[in-house]
């Protein structure tokens, strides 16, 4: 009869393999089901990683040889099982599911493991999310110091999937930022390793990436070519995700070109599958975007109405320059309908929140809020700013 210890361990190994059920429904385009097999099993996966995690203490030094050689075994044994359980759920779990402070806990749990274990590839991918998680709370310079020891790993060891995803993700970091220049270098980097290794998926995020940038930098056209492309991509291998992303990246860019009603269309398509995946964060986005949309064609309450969503999943999911944002341009309607007090108010949370997290933009919404204090009505000014907050929020990290 197997121990306590040994049935435990059993029940992590299903565990495990159910964990990665989920992520390879959703790889082969079964989306719901990988999600629903998720949701149905989360307590039990859940459980199965304190379990591991548990278990990954110091080896204490021992004047007992034999017990110190156990410790060791197990130790190992525990954390290449907790490495394969983080990564099988990397789709379902980490991109979809998880709040970013539950990521980082595993993550942390996954590096750990790694260095115990030795498997630098394996450190350097929970370095890498580690990163993208700590960018979805708003530390994106955390977030660039991740991906840069992701980036030594990977050259070290000669991993051209993780180089190439830590320069695009370092992109992305200095995009958020307010250098769309420097995050266009590194998204042709990212993008030239993808196809060099068949790197499909990376590919299109590397392309729906350039779009952005080049949509910030006022090039709609290229932005567009851009994102075209990374939509034939992301429908060619079943990536509902990126589809989400690149709907609404297609959806700004329009917008920018004054076709409000298409722009309205694709965003709607967007936060159509957002809601079917379960993806919060572009469900947030979205959201604010169709609220610029309604804005623009008039109808300020409408866009209050979006915006308040945004802001009340900006706050579920703990993304601080999302909850910024969606204050700052829900600001614009409110004085418009003539509630100046209140969008001050909401002004100010904003300019709050990025002060805190050093966003570049804090003080565009201190020159606004010097106009308004100083009793001068400014509509253009302000609505070009809320526009551009926007357009900085959209990104395609994963």
């Amino acid at each position: 009869m197997p121990s306590l210890h040994e049935a435990q361990y059993r029940y992590a190994c299903h565990y495990c393999d159910v964990a990665k059920e989920t992520d390879r429904l959703y790889l082969n385009g079964n989306v719901i089901r990988g999600l629903e097999l998720f949701d149905r099993e989360r307590l039990q996966l859940e459980a199965v990683f304190e379990f591991l995690a548990s278990a990954l203490t110091p080896i204490l030094p021992d004047p007992m040889r034999e017990v110190s050689r156990k410790h060791g075994e197990k130790l190992a044994k525990h954390s290449v099982l907790l490495i394969s359980l983080v990564d099988a759920m990397r789709y379902t779990g980490q991109s979809l599911r998880f709040h970013p402070r539950q990521r980082i806990k595993w993550l942390e749990a996954q590096r750990d493991a790694a260095r115990t274990t030795k498997d630098r590839k394996q450190e350097g991918k929970a370095l890498g999310n580690l990163g993208i998680a700590h960018h979805a709370l708003g530390n994106v310079q955390k977030a660039i110091e991740f991906q840069e020891q992701r980036l030594t790993i990977a050259r070290e060891i000669g991993d051209r999937l993780g180089e190439g995803q830590a320069l695009g993700n370092i992109g992305l970091a200095h995009y958020t930022l307010g250098d769309a220049h420097k995050a266009i270098e590194y998204q042709y980097q990212y993008l030239r390793i993808a196809r060099e290794i068949g790197n499909r998926l990376g590919e299109g995020q590397a392309l729906g990436n350039l779009g952005t940038a080049y949509y910030t930098l006022g090039d709609v056209q290229k932005a567009i070519e851009f994102q075209e492309q990374r939509l034939n991509i992301v429908r060619e291998i079943g990536d509902r995700l990126g589809e989400g992303q690149t709907l609404s990246g297609l959806g700004l860019a329009y917008y920018s070109l004054g076709d409000i009603r298409q722009a309205i269309e694709y965003h709607e398509r967007s936060l159509r599958i957002a809601r079917e995946i379960g993806d919060r964060r572009g469900e947030g986005l979205t959201l604010g975007s169709l609220g610029l949309a309604y804005y623009t064609l008039g109808d300020a309450r409408k866009a209050i109405e979006n915006h308040e969503k945004h802001l009340k999943i900006a706050r579920e999911i703990s993304d601080r320059r999302g909850e910024g944002i969606a204050l700052w341009n829900s600001a614009m309607p409110l004085n418009h309908l003539g509630d100046r007090t209140q969008a001050i108010a909401r002004a100010e949370a904003a300019l709050r929140i990025f002060e805190q997290i050093e966003d570049l933009n804090a003080e565009k919404v201190r020159r606004q809020l010097a106009e308004w204090r100083g009793g001068r009505t400014t509509c253009m000014a302000g609505f070009i700013l809320r526009v551009r907050l926007a357009l900085a929020a959209w990104r395609g990290d994963r």
